[in-house]
Formats: C-alpha cells, sequence, structure tokens
C-alpha cells in the first residue's frame, strides 16, 4: 500500500476543507506536494479530530446546501457550487474505496458483527 488508512483519510478531509472553504493556506501547502500527512498518527485522538473535522464539514456543506439555489451559484468561472460537490463527491469516493482496499488487505473487511 502507498499509504495508511490515516493517510488517506488525512488527504480526504484535508482536501474537502480546502474545497468547501476557499482555506487558501492549506492550499498554498497542497500546491506544494503537502498532499498527505509528513507524520504518521501516533494516538487515536488524531484520528477522532481527523473524523470530527470530516463530520463538522459534511455538516456545513448540507446545511449550506438545504438552500439548492446556492447550488447554482459560480464558485468561479464556469464552475458551479454543485459543479463543486459533485468533484468533491467523485474525490471522496475514490479515497474512501482506496480505505475499503487497504482494510481488504490487512483482513479487517467486512467488519465483524457486533
Amino acid at each position: 500500500m502507498s499509504h495508511s488508512i490515516y493517510e488517506e483519510f488525512w488527504h480526504l478531509v484535508t482536501w474537502q476543507d480546502i474545497a468547501g472553504s476557499k482555506d487558501e493556506g492549506n492550499y498554498s501547502e497542497w500546491e506544494k506536494g503537502e498532499r498527505f500527512p509528513k507524520e504518521k498518527a501516533t494516538n487515536i485522538n488524531q484520528w477522532e479530530e481527523l473524523v470530527k473535522n470530516f463530520n463538522d464539514r459534511v455538516g456545513k456543506i448540507l446545511d449550506y446546501c438545504s438552500n439548492g439555489e446556492n447550488l447554482k451559484i459560480e464558485a468561479e468561472p464556469g464552475l458551479t457550487i454543485g459543479d463543486a460537490l459533485d468533484c468533491l463527491a467523485v474525490h471522496n469516493a475514490v479515497h474512501f474505496g482506496k480505505i475499503l482496499a487497504i482494510r481488504q488487505a490487512i483482513g479487517a473487511w467486512p467488519p465483524k458483527d457486533k
């Protein structure tokens, strides 16, 4: 595997934050090649923070999109918010697919029954 589950999810969450907030600071780092974390996760709190950030951003996006008119707003010339969210959904699906493949490779999929 080229990346760990944490690294794939970090990438997904970081790009979601950039796309969802136009975070120029994160984007400038992204342009420099910081597409995956520089350091490995060392504790469960780092994972839990990523999950919280992901869920918070998804909640904000859903709230914003509850007004369908917002989807028609141009994010940049020729690209609506709806278009940008379509791209984000595909991006997230790719990385969630990679996470699933890693879990399959390490024998952690399917999840055990509770």
